[in-house]
């Protein structure tokens, strides 16, 4: 049996959860783009059954993606908008000024029973392979069927201070370095798998995988973060490309 697999099917980092999937994307690197082709995939699988995207934190509006904001679906009705639209792609989730999460959360909530599937984005990071959380980023939801934390390869070797972490003093703050910190394997690996990092974010009960992505333009970083992720986590882990479309099991 071979050590890993190479699958041009994303919907494999939904392991046994498939067709109940209630997935919740953490991280940055490539969230919105794995949204929308597990949603795609989502649907190709599913015969037609509709598939709910969505987010726990407020995005741009982006009409290329074929998103429609939480007004519009609730003016035209959630029943109208599915005939519309599959995957449908919901931004700009009504968030109160009391509790931005739970708000959020009774959102996907309220919606999600009447999809096959529904993946769903907890966090944001500007487009950027590492952040540090924040008390206002969500908690992946106890609801969900599983999690799967996003790392770029790019940011493997550089710099805190070369740009590619989401806020940088908060990150050097959580993690006790300087802005000269270099980001190297071991470290990212402790960011993104551990209590103190991107897993406080990540109930116990919620089974949790992880994504390396950008492979195809950094393969060595990816290939050696994504077996360093898999050492020290003991959990699923895979390296890819979602630009280039495949992807990689490593054991």
């Amino acid at each position: 049996m071979p050590t890993n697999y190479s699958s041009a099917e994303f919907l494999d980092l939904l392991g046994d959860h498939v067709g109940t999937s209630c997935a919740a994307l953490i991280g940055g690197g490539g969230k919105t783009s794995l949204l929308l082709r597990l949603g795609q995939e989502l649907v190709d699988r599913s015969s037609g059954k509709n598939v709910l995207l969505a987010a726990l934190t407020r995005l741009q509006h982006n009409l290329e993606d074929g998103s429609i904001t939480c007004q519009r679906m609730l003016e035209v009705g959630a029943d109208e908008m599915m005939q519309r639209h599959n995957p449908m792609f919901v931004l700009g989730l009504p968030i109160s000024s009391e509790s931005e999460n739970e708000t959020s959360d009774l959102t996907i909530t309220g919606l999600r029973h009447r999809f096959a599937a529904t993946v769903f984005e907890c966090d944001g990071a500007r487009g950027l392979p590492l952040k540090a959380h924040n008390q206002r980023d969500p908690v992946v939801p106890e609801f969900a069927s599983n999690a799967i934390v996003i790392v770029g390869a790019d940011v493997v070797g550089t710099r805190v201070s070369d740009g590619l972490v989401h806020r940088p003093e908060l990150f050097c703050d959580t993690w006790e370095v300087g802005s000269d910190h270099e980001l190297d394997v071991s470290f990212i690996t402790t960011v993104i798998t551990s209590k103190r990092g991107y897993r406080r974010k990540i109930p116990d009960s919620v089974p949790t995988s992880y994504y390396v992505n950008k492979a195809d333009q950094f393969p060595r970083q990816a290939n050696e973060l994504a077996r360093t992720i898999a050492r020290q986590s003991g959990q699923p882990t895979w390296m890819g490309s979602l630009h280039e479309g495949w992807l990689e099991r490593v054991r």
